[in-house]
């Protein structure tokens, strides 16, 4: 199942939006380039780091949209007002 923020105050998201996810998506970006640069060593280590980074890959697709989503002002403005 999947995960809700509609419960998040306007604060949460802003704070999402300008801190976690941009942290976050630099964090990922780094793994995926430590492990590429990993399996470039060889047949095992490519075997070894291919399902990481398929796995982190997916995982930066679905932040990357999250991240798309609260840029958009009228999200932001949605959480504002259900505060009223």
């Amino acid at each position: 199942p999947g995960t809700t923020s509609r419960q998040l105050t306007a604060a949460q998201v802003i704070f999402m939006r300008d801190l976690y996810y941009p942290a976050s998506l630099e964090h990922t970006h780094r793994a995926i380039c430590v492990l590429e640069s990993y399996s470039k060593n060889g047949e095992e280590q490519k075997r070894e780091a291919i399902a990481q980074i398929y796995s982190l890959e997916n995982s930066l697709k679905r932040a990357e949209s999250e991240y798309a989503g609260l840029q958009k002002e009228s999200t932001i403005k949605k959480f504002q007002e259900q505060e009223i």
